[in-house]
């Protein structure tokens, strides 16, 4: 954002914070690179038409180009998983499950209010996590502990006693720690960081219609599962999408902790996945710098260089109005 203004300077202040270092010429000189192939953002008010016509218009490279289609598949597959891994069945039924398990109304209401505490400590475990661990070393651990616990809670619904009540509330509480330790913010952050700068708006916002609509359809659907196969077969097929989801997260999440935005597109780019090209989803020196290419190239291609190219602006020039350090986060994030 800053060097979009001709901000030099206070970008470099900047990138010598976040780098902790005092030579960012390279970084600039990359950022400088970005924003000149992008090309400078028009000026004056944009028709709802005109608005429409920009985003059919990314929607269409989106899935037309194969790397970012990989992409989008990515980020849309994160919150399908962010959903049906059951989380807002938990949120929305949390009383009514725990009245289902045996407690009274009273004490259910105040066991909901501690699932929302629960969820809160596993968020805070995930903030410090994805930056010290990464992204995906913490999505995979989150979605192994939701796939025990969730399994766990299931088991618990067949079984009535005192001290199968205690293993429910128990499970559905390090259900909650276990999904806000990565399943909950990994699909944000990563749909931030993985798409091209030029079409991010586009495809952030197609991945959160899908997470609402995910999200409509496991609330809609919940009690009618439960009254099918019963609450503990209800989250056993939680369960399911979750040992699913996990192999899924091992095979094609890669890890994106450390590099910059205009690194990230290697990672789409052939040999597919990027997981398997070194030890842990980490990219190599060769990737960066190929990355860091492959951006230049992309930018410069014929469908970014056609008709409907005068129509799209850069996604950061759309945002004159937010403030540096708002762009600053998603880029130190």
């Amino acid at each position: 954002w800053l060097a979009m203004k001709g901000r030099y300077t206070d970008a470099e202040a900047v990138l010598k914070m976040l780098y902790e270092q005092e030579n960012v010429s390279g970084p600039l000189n990359d950022i400088k690179a970005a924003i000149a192939q992008s090309g400078e953002a028009r000026e004056g008010k944009r028709s709802l038409a005109g608005l429409l016509k920009r985003g059919w218009s990314k929607i269409t490279i989106i899935w037309g180009k194969k790397e970012v289609q990989r992409a989008a598949l990515l980020g849309i597959g994160l919150m399908a998983l962010n959903q049906f891994s059951g989380i807002n069945t938990v949120m929305y039924y949390s009383t009514t499950i725990l009245v289902e398990a045996g407690f009274s109304q009273e004490i259910s209401i105040w066991l909901a209010a501690l699932c929302c505490l629960a969820q809160l400590v596993g968020v805070c475990i995930s903030v410090a996590s994805m930056d010290n661990a990464g992204r995906r070393p913490t999505a995979l651990r989150s979605c192994f502990g939701v796939v025990v616990t969730l399994s766990t809670l299931a088991v618990s619904f067949y079984f009535e006693s005192p001290l199968w009540d205690k293993i429910k509330v128990a499970a559905l509480m390090l259900y909650l720690v276990a999904f806000g330790s990565g399943l909950s913010g990994v699909p944000w952050v990563m749909n931030a960081e993985i798409y091209p700068l030029k079409l991010r708006s586009a495809a952030v916002g197609q991945a959160t219609v899908a997470n609402w609509l995910f999200n409509f359809l496991v609330g809609r659907y919940f009690l009618s599962v439960c009254d099918w196969l019963g609450t503990g077969g209800a989250f056993f097929l939680f369960a399911g999408f979750s040992v699913f989801g996990l192999l899924w997260l091992w095979l094609l999440l890669p890890e994106t902790m450390g590099l910059q935005l205009e690194e990230i597109d290697d990672l789409f780019a052939d040999p597919y996945p990027s997981t398997f090209r070194a030890k842990n989803g980490e990219t190599t020196t060769a990737d960066k710098v190929g990355g860091h290419q492959r951006q230049l190239k992309m930018a410069s291609d014929s469908d970014f260089d056609s008709s409907s190219d005068s129509d799209l602006q850069d996604d950061s020039s759309e945002s004159d109005d937010a403030s540096p350090d708002q762009n600053l986060a998603a880029a130190a994030a």
